[in-house]
Parts: C-alpha cells; sequence; structure tokens
C-alpha cells in the first residue's frame, strides 16, 4: 500500500409545529409510499416530524450522504422504495437555528457558524490513492452539506482542494455547497465537534466494496476521549440497547432503553493515564449508534470533557477524536491502517493534568 501524499406519515396527516432540525428521524415506508422517490418520502416525513424543507433542500440532504436506507447510504434523490424500508435522515444539530431565532426559517446561518473552522489543506490529508482519501476533521465542522446552504462542511471542503491542484479545476467547488467539483462520495460520518479521521471515496467504482465492507462491520474505528472520572478497570466492554431518551422539543440525547432500540456495543481501555483523575481512554465501537462512545463512557462514569449533555464538565467541545482506522483495500486487497494525532487541544488538556 502506497504511503500517503500528504412508516411514514401520509401527506394528509396533521404536522406538528416546526421546530430545530438537528439530529436523526428515522422514517418506515408504508404501503402507500411503496415505489415513491426517495427524495418525495424523505420530505413528507420529515414535514410531518416537524422539520420542513424545500425539495432542493432535501434532495442536497441525499446527495451529501446524510440518508441511509436499510444501513446503506443513498445518494440518488429519484431512487423508489418499497415496503418496510427504514430511512434514516441526519440532520446537523444547531445547522438552522433554533425555533426562537428564526435563523434556519429564513436559511441564514447562525453568526458563529464556521467562523472558528480552520481552513483545509494538504497537511490534512493523512492517506490519498487513486480510489481514496482520508482527511483529519477539524472540530466545529459538519460531515456533510446540511439543510443551510452557506455552512461550510467537510465534503465540500474536501472536494475544494482537490479541483484546487489543478489550475482547469480551481473554483469548481466551494466549501459551502460542494455542489460541484471532482467526484467524492462519504461512507461514514464523524459528528460536528468530534476530529480525526473522515474517508471518501474518489472514484464511482469502489463504492460497492466500501459499502459492504462498512455494512459487514469490517472497519475498524477507534477514538480517543479525553474523560474525567473513576476507571472500573483497565479494560472493558459495554454493550446494551440505546433509544433516544429526551422529549422530541428537546436536544436529542440517548441512553439505554429496556424495550426497543438499538444494540449498542462499544470495548474500552486506558490508553494514557495523567496525576489526576484525567485519562485518555481508547475505544473501539462495535456497533454504530448516534452519541454510543459518549453514552458508554458516561454510563461507565467517565464522561467525556466538554460533554455537557451527558455529564461532563464544561470545555471547548466534546473531546472526541477518531484516532485510527482499519479497513480492507477495495481494489487493492490487504488491510491498511490510517493514524491521526490527537489535536493540539485535547494535548494541552492531557498535558496540564500531568504536570
Amino acid at each position: 500500500m502506497p504511503p500517503p501524499r500528504s412508516s411514514p406519515s401520509s401527506p394528509s396527516a396533521p404536522r406538528p409545529p416546526a421546530r430545530a432540525a438537528g439530529g436523526v428521524r428515522t422514517i418506515i415506508v408504508g404501503p402507500d409510499r411503496v415505489g415513491a422517490r426517495l427524495d418525495r418520502v424523505v420530505g413528507d416525513g420529515l414535514a410531518a416530524d416537524g422539520v420542513t424543507l424545500s425539495r432542493n433542500g432535501v434532495q442536497r440532504l441525499i446527495v451529501a450522504g446524510a440518508v441511509t436506507v436499510n444501513g446503506r447510504v443513498r445518494t440518488h434523490p429519484s431512487a423508489t422504495v418499497q415496503l418496510g424500508y427504514r430511512i434514516v435522515c441526519r440532520l446537523d444539530d444547531g445547522a438552522s437555528g433554533s425555533p426562537s431565532d428564526g435563523a434556519g426559517r429564513r436559511g441564514v446561518a447562525p453568526a458563529a457558524t464556521s467562523a472558528a473552522v480552520p481552513p483545509l489543506t494538504e497537511a490534512s490529508v493523512r492517506y490519498e490513492d487513486e480510489w481514496l482519501i482520508v482527511v483529519d476533521k477539524p472540530a466545529g465542522l459538519p460531515t456533510h452539506a446540511t439543510i443551510d446552504p452557506a455552512r461550510a462542511h467537510l465534503h465540500g471542503m474536501v472536494q475544494a482542494l482537490l479541483a484546487a491542484r489543478s489550475p482547469a479545476g480551481a473554483g469548481t467547488a466551494g466549501p459551502a455547497s460542494g455542489a460541484d467539483g471532482p467526484y467524492l462520495a462519504i461512507h461514514h460520518r464523524l459528528d460536528r465537534d468530534t476530529t480525526g479521521l473522515v474517508l471518501f471515496a474518489k472514484d464511482r467504482s469502489v463504492n460497492p466494496a466500501l459499502a459492504d465492507t462498512f455494512a459487514g462491520r469490517r472497519v475498524v474505528k477507534q477514538y480517543l476521549a479525553v474523560c474525567r472520572g473513576r476507571l472500573p478497570g483497565e479494560s472493558w466492554t459495554v454493550s446494551d440497547h440505546l433509544g433516544r431518551v429526551s422529549p422530541r422539543n428537546r436536544p436529542a440525547k440517548y441512553g439505554p432503553v429496556s424495550s426497543g432500540g438499538d444494540h449498542a456495543e462499544t470495548s474500552f481501555r486506558v490508553h494514557r493515564r495523567t496525576a489526576g483523575s484525567l485519562v485518555v481512554i481508547e475505544a473501539r465501537p462495535l456497533t454504530g449508534r448516534t452519541h454510543q462512545i459518549r453514552v458508554h463512557l458516561a454510563g461507565s462514569g467517565l464522561p467525556i470533557v466538554g460533554d455537557e449533555l451527558y455529564g461532563g464538565e464544561a470545555g471547548p467541545r466534546v473531546m472526541l477524536h477518531a484516532w485510527r482506522l482499519t479497513l480492507p483495500h477495495p481494489v487493492e486487497g490487504g488491510t491498511f491502517t490510517v493514524q491521526s494525532r490527537l489535536p493540539d487541544d485535547a494535548t494541552a488538556l492531557v498535558a496540564d493534568a500531568s504536570r
């Protein structure tokens, strides 16, 4: 392997009041929607759940890779759906403002949308070949396009980086829209404040193999989390079922549920200790549920620094980093690993606690 170059509701059903568009929405296809276009089913399902998007907005969401059907990313708005299909839409928390500020309804980004997000440069590329590129995502940046077309996102920034390498391609892709420019497909994503490795496909031909690899859980994802608390041991595993535990009119919060929910399993081990109660934990999620690592660490008595939603102390952000990614290459065969160092803000926090 070469080293890096550097059941949905019927449209006639009553609709609840509009509310913030962050979090995850699930739509199950009913018999009245068999054969309908994916974008129409997503649009109607979101509207029935209080999130109203234009048809173009729904299509941007799908093209950006934020919609899965039966666990697989689907990027074609015109694809048809069948009875019982499970459609999951991931909407960036805060991308459209809160119901009170009206920002999302006007299509205006919050004032500090991307001000603190550093530019993506060649130094951000951790691995690249003819088919794949793996980049280091900074904090404060959503992986894919949101319902705010002016909001910067990683997909668009990587497109812009690739386009800028060629004088003929310069300017064909912007960091916000990412609508044009070099081909780039999303196969997994990180939360807005999580830093670290994200893999994209640069060639359509590798999409089926990559999709099978992710769906078959043959990708090993390892994270580093800066936590404070009492260790339950040098290594441990949490296995339960997670579901949403917050009201629908509050920020999405997940936790163990006694019925329903999705199976979630994460293995943990101590990565680094400090002189105090701060510790760096390596997390390896064996499933991919929303907020899974955050919930499981909080339940273990080790909430992540900055993760106030799950009982963590105040911090500049949730100190979670996608550290290492290992997977089979979709073309060349064999397994390769990409690694990213802990970012400066987390490193400084650990260094201070180690003195």
